[in-house]
């Protein structure tokens, strides 16, 4: 019963699709890729994708002990391969995620999970697997980096979007734009190939930005699964771009 109540699979595909892709991104970018670090990676994801509901749940709920429990055992991975390979570079991705995910806390602390702020958060702190997934597998590049931003900034801008397209609430359809318009400037500036990525987000934000419509409750999960598909094309784009780059 204990163990059911925190594994268990992610009730959005959403959050399942933002960690595995990212996580893709992440080891499809890392330099001295190893077998042993490529399981440890998969194991690590698996982990943090079976205990997010139970995350979830138990900020939503302030069970802080629960909490710290969860938090402490998704870090496990991380602390055994610093350990076995003395190799701080994990630490350091630890850390670095350490302010994103004290702002997702403190939202579900004060009761903001389910909050437009609550979804943005969320996703930008599972678009991390990015990192943590190359940091293990191999290590990160400046790709990785590049690549996390880019995913960070389009899953939490979708976050906004699909909040900005619901009646029930009152977010701003200018928000999801303004999130994501650091993207394709970065692209720009970094890596100008990336703007391909960049074309259908920007369409799909500036569209909402120009004429917001607002859906029916009833297809909520139908513009789920939209948004997921839209995900999956721009991950698949994007690593693709990325290979390209490292080729």
């Amino acid at each position: 019963m204990v163990l059911r109540e925190l594994f268990r699979p992610p009730r959005e595909p959403s959050a399942l699709g933002i960690m595995v892709f990212s996580a893709l991104v992440g080891i499809a970018t890392a330099e001295q890729l190893n077998a042993i670090g490529t399981i440890l990676a998969i194991f690590a994801l698996l982990l943090h994708i079976f205990t997010f509901d139970a995350a979830f749940t138990a900020a939503q709920l302030r069970r802080k002990s629960k909490l710290a429990l969860i938090t402490i055992l998704n870090a496990v991975p991380y602390l055994a391969a610093t350990v076995a390979w003395r190799d701080y570079t994990l630490i350091v991705a630890l850390l670095a995620y350490t302010p994103v995910l004290a702002v997702y806390l403190a939202l579900g602390l004060r009761g903001m999970l389910r909050t437009p702020p609550g979804y943005v958060a969320g996703a930008a702190l599972l678009s991390y697997a990015a990192i943590l997934s190359a940091a293990l597998a191999g290590n990160p590049t400046r790709l990785t980096l590049l690549a996390f931003v880019l995913m960070m900034l389009y899953t939490a801008s979708t976050a906004a979007y699909v909040e900005s397209r619901l009646p029930i609430r009152k977010t701003s359809p200018l928000l999801p734009l303004v999130l994501w318009l650091p993207a394709p400037i970065l692209a720009a500036v970094e890596e100008p190939i990336l703007l391909l990525t960049c074309i259908e987000p920007s369409a799909k934000f500036l569209a909402n930005a120009a004429r917001n419509t607002k859906i029916d409750m009833k297809m909520i999960k139908r513009l789920g699964w939209i948004e997921f598909a839209r995900l999956t094309f721009f991950t698949a784009l994007l690593v693709t771009v990325l290979v390209l780059l490292r080729a």
